[in-house]
């Protein structure tokens, strides 16, 4: 990547996030070395179907637990892009980590 792609890059990242309320989060995604970061991700994963996007968040997510931050997660510009909105990522996430327990919850009751 030039210079100026990169410059360009890390300008369109700063247009998308203006409209994100959580400041935290503008400051870790306009940082050059994430912008990077995320347009690799964008790069390896573009072809991964929308299961296998959110199969990666929900390990994160089990992995970090209540800890799990946005501004932690790398790809999270991708995912934005190709969902439309994080409500739209993390929804199906939450329900899959619910039946998931639901699931376990029920073969331990089975089991004893």
């Amino acid at each position: 990547m030039t210079k100026k792609e990169k410059k360009s890059a890390y300008a369109d990242s700063r247009r998308k996030l203006s409209k994100l309320g959580d400041e935290q989060l503008k400051i870790a995604l306009c940082d050059p070395n994430r912008v990077e970061q995320e347009r690799l991700f964008a790069e390896k994963h573009g072809k991964d179907s929308d299961r296998d996007l959110l199969l990666y968040v929900k390990e994160l997510k089990n992995k970090t637990g209540k800890r799990f931050k946005r501004k932690d997660l790398i790809g999270y510009s991708y995912l934005l892009e190709r969902f439309g909105s994080w409500e739209k990522v993390i929804t199906p996430v939450n329900e899959m980590l619910k039946q998931e327990k639901e699931e376990l919850k029920r073969k331990e009751k089975e089991e004893s």
